[in-house]
């Protein structure tokens, strides 16, 4: 299996509302050959602004990501209940079957009022 390149995709969501965000992996820099992820275990860390330096959420498939593997598409889904307005990050490990890292998406998390 190959280490995916990694792209940044931020992502902006308000306090107290359901984060929704679907992204594309893909192979080439023109966005038009998606990446297969069957094979690689997915998990995604929300690092949330202002709750606190180890205040992450993780997400995997079944609960909080949906995985279209084949077609190299991530759906998140989280509810923002507690959150805090601020700015944090986020990123998509993808662990291949020989234990290979990789970080097809990261980015920063922006939350906002209302």
């Amino acid at each position: 299996m190959a280490v995916l390149e990694s792209q940044k995709q931020d992502i902006s969501v308000l306090v107290g509302q359901t984060l929704s965000e679907q992204f594309d992996c893909f192979l080439d820099d023109d966005h038009t050959i998606p990446f297969d992820l069957t094979g690689y275990t997915l998990q995604a860390t929300l690092n949330i602004p202002s709750l606190g330096e180890d205040a992450a959420v993780t997400l995997t498939p079944g609960s909080g990501m949906t995985v279209d593997a084949a077609n190299g598409i991530v759906a998140l889904t989280c509810p923002t209940d507690g959150w805090k307005v601020g700015r944090g990050s986020w990123h998509l490990q993808a662990t291949d079957a020989s234990n290979e890292i990789s970080y097809p998406l990261r980015g920063v998390l922006y939350v906002g009022n209302p």
